[in-house]
């Protein structure tokens, strides 16, 4: 009882909500699968998604934040930007900025090993075709959203580099990555064939 009054939680009864939470998280991914990109053409179940089943999902990363859910948050995440697109980026918005981008940065977990799960969720969704240029153009290029383009790239680039002489971990080479993959975006759009190999006459 008194375990209670103050609020703890037994340990067998967190890993049964855990494991609920978990095996919601992959019914929903694979639904999502399931659907693909036949999910834009329903508005019903589109509106579920940016209202309802976000709102459930922050409520339950927040509450059980292990490694295997946030991995599991972040790629439902992913499904809903690709099958979706740019009508998902507000939405995203929110859950980046108030979940995400927290707990990329160390807030709200309580291991190294759940500030790296949501940090590659974030390199996720940078590598993801369109993304970069859909949140830059949708959110920092509008006076009434944030500035997520701005934060996304504060974070990583603040996560990047070590403080300390040889205390680099894969923290530090997965913010590397992200950083690459969102030079790698920013050249794509300016110059869609940047990538491309050389002409043969110029060998």
């Amino acid at each position: 009882r008194k375990e209670q009054a103050l609020g703890k939680v037994d340990p067998g009864q967190e890993q049964v909500m855990e494991d609920q939470v978990m095996f919601t998280l992959d019914m929903v991914h694979t639904a999502l699968l399931t659907l693909g990109p036949e999910l834009i053409h329903f508005e019903v179940l589109v509106q579920q998604v940016h209202v309802g089943l976000l709102h459930a999902m922050c409520q339950a990363v927040v509450s059980h934040a292990s490694v295997s859910i946030i991995n599991a948050f972040s790629q439902i995440l992913l499904c809903i930007y690709s099958f979706i697109g740019t009508i998902s980026v507000c939405q995203l918005e929110v859950v980046l900025e108030r979940v995400m981008l927290k707990m990329a940065d160390g807030k709200g977990v309580l291991t190294v090993e759940q500030q790296e799960a949501a940090l590659e969720g974030i390199l996720d969704l940078c590598r993801q075709p369109g993304f970069v240029h859909d949140v830059f153009v949708n959110c920092d290029c509008r006076l009434e959203r944030g500035n997520l383009f701005e934060d996304m790239c504060a974070l990583i680039s603040k996560t990047a580099y070590p403080l300390a002489k040889g205390s680099t971990g894969p923290q530090h080479f997965i913010c590397q990555e992200a950083l690459l993959a969102i030079l790698q975006a920013i050249a794509a759009e300016n110059k869609p064939d940047a990538f491309a190999p050389p002409s043969p006459d110029l060998e």
